[in-house]
């Protein structure tokens, strides 16, 4: 970011670049790819859309030479879906309460988790007020609910890992979808459905489980268990 906008000259307006995701959580990986956003100032300049765009494209090059490679969803700042104003992603946010479609519920299960890493927008006290006010809207709790309740474990009859087979007859079972996520997506609808605003998931079942949202030994099995699959 500093090498970027040192090429780039000063900026038109106040900025906020914002991890996303695992990056958000803290909870990058080996494979873990870049999941990031960018936030600017609601100046009216002109140029802002411009200069933006070539910080959001320069840094996202940047990081994919240094390893982090492109995410395949597409969640990078260059992206203008992910590259908004302060007040269109206020704005955002609110829509995936009011609106829990589906295109709604993957933008919230990606922004929702954020986490402020460089720039002077204060944009951070506005977007925790919008998650704040999740539990104010049941539908969205119920859709977000079913990002979790809706998965199956890949298990067998006798309980042994269902492998997916390639062309050659190799099993392999996917970690991350098959079993950080469901456990990230749970803490994050306990979280939200309790005015919880952090992002780590390990800290949003401890905060949880301190409001009565959930059992103290569900909570610890929770916990337990995406320790164990996370360092796997």
């Amino acid at each position: 970011l500093e090498l970027a906008s040192t090429g780039l000259g000063a900026p038109p307006a106040p900025w906020a670049w914002l991890a996303l995701g695992s990056g958000a959580r803290s909870e990058l990986t080996l494979g873990s790819d870049q999941d990031n956003a960018l936030a600017y100032g609601d100046t009216g300049d002109p140029e802002a859309p411009a200069y933006f765009a070539a910080l959001a494209e320069a840094v996202n090059d940047g990081l994919a030479r240094c390893g982090f490679g492109d995410d395949e969803a597409g969640v990078l700042a260059r992206d203008p879906r992910w590259r908004k104003s302060e007040s269109e992603w206020i704005a955002t946010f609110e829509e995936c309460l009011v609106q829990p479609d589906r295109s709604g519920l993957v933008r919230a299960a990606i922004a929702f988790d954020f986490r402020h890493v460089s720039g002077g927008l204060p944009i951070v006290g506005p977007l925790v007020g919008v998650l704040q006010r999740a539990r104010e809207h049941p539908d969205f709790l119920r859709a977000l609910a079913r990002t979790a309740t809706d998965w199956r474990p890949p298990l067998g009859f006798r309980g042994g890992l269902v492998l997916e087979r390639d062309g050659t007859g190799t099993g392999r079972f996917d970690v991350k979808r098959g079993g950080i996520l469901p456990i990230a997506n749970l803490a994050r609808f306990h979280a939200l459905a309790h005015g919880i605003t952090i992002s780590s998931t390990l800290d949003r079942l401890v905060a949880a489980e301190e409001l009565g949202g959930l059992e103290p030994e569900r909570a610890q099995a929770l916990r337990e268990a995406f320790v164990i699959v996370w360092r796997v």
